[in-house]
């Protein structure tokens, strides 16, 4: 958190993304979007979001002259939500979005997955990874329009809306953060030790190639399933889907570190 000073007030607010509340990130989240979009700046974005998060009911751009002066002059204190560069002499401000911990575990009837992915299951997983490689695609044809529409379906697949009418797709803002943060979560899986139960679980091992379908490869995820369900050890295809996500990771790491640890015995 940060202190500032204005209008002879001092209020604390937040300087990095996980430090936002639920409401204040879905206002984030619209305000992102709006920049992507190039409907508002990001001078107008970052003033923007200092309102918000002062819980003024206005723009700060329509405050008297002195006081929006002070403001103004705040706005470096939200230089933590962006990463910011500078190209052919201009200032460039990307908004920080991924990170593990789940910063809109619910929105109004829709409730998503918690930090990590956690609660969500092994089948969930497979499917967002099926609409990943769509996306690759689409993106590789230029097909904006397909890409806002995987973009809703990771939404679908994350978030499930509470109460006697269970179908329907979140709004957009919620499906942009489900998709960014099972992107970001993926991302940490894959580059760096995740700790689990205590530990630190280093799952890169298995993306590493063995000569047959392993874990990086996006089509293979079914087959493994397959694999997991042969074993038996949580039921048939269908059960190891319905399992938890974390559980059965941990068993292909366990499966996969045994494997590795027995060739180095050889």
């Amino acid at each position: 958190m940060k202190e500032i000073t204005y209008n002879n007030q001092k209020k604390e607010i937040p300087d990095s993304l996980e430090e936002l509340s639920p409401k204040e990130y879905y206002r984030y989240l619209e305000l992102v979007l709006m920049m992507n979009a190039g409907e508002i700046s990001p001078f107008q974005m970052r003033c923007k979001l200092l309102s918000c998060l002062l819980g003024m009911k206005h723009s700060l751009l329509l405050c008297r002259g002195e006081i929006q002066e002070e403001l103004l002059a705040q706005l470096p204190a939200l230089d933590g939500f962006f990463d910011i560069t500078s190209q052919e002499g201009m200032t460039v401000y990307d908004a920080r979005l991924k990170t593990g911990r789940n910063l809109l575990p619910a929105y109004k009837e829709w409730k998503g997955p918690g930090d990590m992915l956690s609660g969500i299951t092994f089948g969930q997983f497979i499917e967002c990874m099926g609409v990943m490689a769509e996306m690759e695609r689409a993106r590789e044809q230029g097909n904006e329009e397909g890409i806002g529409e995987l973009i809703s379906s990771i939404g679908r697949l994350l978030y499930k809306k509470q109460g006697p009418q269970e179908t329907g797709t979140p709004p957009f803002p919620v499906c942009f953060h489900a998709y960014i943060f099972f992107l970001a979560v993926w991302e940490l899986i894959y580059s760096v030790p995740i700790s689990t139960n205590g530990k630190d679980i280093d799952f890169s091992i298995l993306f590493e190639r063995s000569g047959r379908g392993n874990a990086g490869d996006n089509t293979s995820w079914v087959g493994i399933s397959y694999d997991v369900a042969a074993s038996g050890v949580f039921g048939d295809f269908r059960q190891v889907n319905d399992t938890p996500f974390w559980d059965v990771m941990l068993y292909i790491y366990k499966c996969r570190f045994e494997m590795l640890h027995n060739n180095k015995k050889q």
